[in-house]
């Protein structure tokens, strides 16, 4: 058994996707657009949705992310109850991430020291998503 993270965008999943895949050197696997889907009966996909993603995946540290866009007519909210977490033992990598993620969204707490991890930050991307960045150092 594992556990995954999926993430539902408004109308930008393939930008999100892009944007992921290049700042943790990774390639999208298993992308498939609302379109590309099987037909099903008494399943109809509005036309304005047939480009938005459906599913796509990124392997990110052994993680598996998974992807998708909301679909027309579904009610859309991102209350940020929930939070990425990234907690590693590459210091420089965290930082990285961290100044990467910022750009476009917005510093939530700086990275700073604290009495759990000697770099804790966290920052809410240009996308909505909430991410907290841990240098653990007892694993440096």
């Amino acid at each position: 058994m594992n556990i995954s993270l999926f993430i539902t965008f408004k109308d930008n999943c393939q930008e999100a996707i892009a944007f992921y895949a290049k700042i943790f050197n990774t390639k999208v696997q298993d992308l498939m657009t609302f379109g590309q889907m099987p037909t099903q009966e008494g399943f109809v996909i509005p036309e304005e949705d047939r480009e938005k993603v459906v599913f796509a995946t990124l392997n990110v540290y052994g993680t598996t992310l998974m992807f998708s866009d909301r679909m027309s007519g579904q009610p859309w909210s991102n209350q940020g109850n929930i939070n990425v977490t990234l907690r590693g033992k590459e210091k420089d990598e965290l930082q990285r991430l961290y100044a990467e993620l910022q750009v476009g969204g917005k510093v939530l707490v700086p990275m700073q020291p604290t009495f759990w991890s000697d770099l804790f930050g966290i920052v809410q991307d240009k996308f909505g998503t909430t991410w907290q960045l841990s240098h653990d150092a007892t694993e440096a």
